[in-house]
């Protein structure tokens, strides 16, 4: 799916120098969504968020624990947070509730799991619908729409792309990573080369089962091939991962 000559410029180096580290670093959104967790262990978990490579792009939690995060980090970093999740089946009225919350409890930005099932049960206005109505409730905050893309048909998603960057969606997420196939290569391709034949003030998040320096650096390097080495800042491109800033770490001592 991915063309040769792509596919030979995302062979990882072997090594990764300083500059390298602290970039991926700057693109994490360091995310913590574990059922049965505590405000104790969030705050714990926040507080690696700035590290000696800079600090991560943002910090993503379940809207209850916000504030804890918050009370943690103060207004430094971004606060991102899940509405819709996991499954994406839950009614407009409920996400809009779920908006409200987030928004009130200090959350800077929402990512949203599409009702990929609906839409693809002939449901596709109604569907849609929800992006655009939650755009509206986002106003200038940033809406991520997630689009779960290891269960869909890859020849699905660049029309999908396309008709959900148009109801309103500011990044294009891949995956919950709580299906049993989060993000690959070949579905950040598709959607990446839609961005960059559709609109390139779109950004894109890779998440789902991320966990080495080596596959962030894939997925950010294929971002810098398909659209530009500028484009390619927290600003049009994150990753979603937890185990994975460790890992960058490790690669800096």
């Amino acid at each position: 799916m991915i063309p040769h000559e792509l596919t030979q410029a995302l062979t990882p180096p072997a090594t990764f120098d300083k500059p390298v580290l602290e970039t991926l670093v700057s693109l994490i959104d360091y995310t913590r969504l574990v059922d049965n967790d505590s405000e104790d262990l969030i705050q714990v978990f926040s507080q690696a968020a700035k590290t000696p490579l800079g600090n991560v792009a943002a910090i993503c939690v379940y809207p209850k624990f916000l504030q804890a995060v918050r009370a943690t980090q103060g207004k430094s970093l971004p606060l991102a947070t899940v509405v819709n999740f996991p499954s994406g089946d839950k009614t407009l009225e409920s996400v809009c509730h779920e908006i409200d919350y987030a928004l009130s409890h200090d959350a800077d930005e929402i990512d949203l799991v599409f009702p990929y099932r609906a839409y693809f049960a002939d449901q596709k206005q109604q569907a849609l619908k929800m992006i655009s109505t939650a755009k509206k409730l986002c106003g200038n905050n940033c809406l991520k729409v997630i689009l779960e893309s290891g269960e869909l048909a890859l020849e699905s998603l660049e029309e999908l792309t396309k008709r959900v960057i148009d109801a309103g969606a500011d990044f294009i997420k891949t995956s919950t990573g709580k299906t049993s196939t989060g993000a690959t290569l070949e579905a950040a391709y598709l959607i990446l080369k839609t961005i960059s034949q559709h609109n390139r003030n779109i950004g894109f998040k890779a998440s789902g089962g991320i966990k080495t320096t080596e596959q962030a650096w894939q997925y950010f390097r294929l971002s810098q091939l398909l659209l530009d080495e500028k484009w390619a800042s927290k600003f049009h491109f994150r990753v979603g991962a937890s185990s994975l800033l460790d890992n960058i770490l490790k690669k800096s001592s």
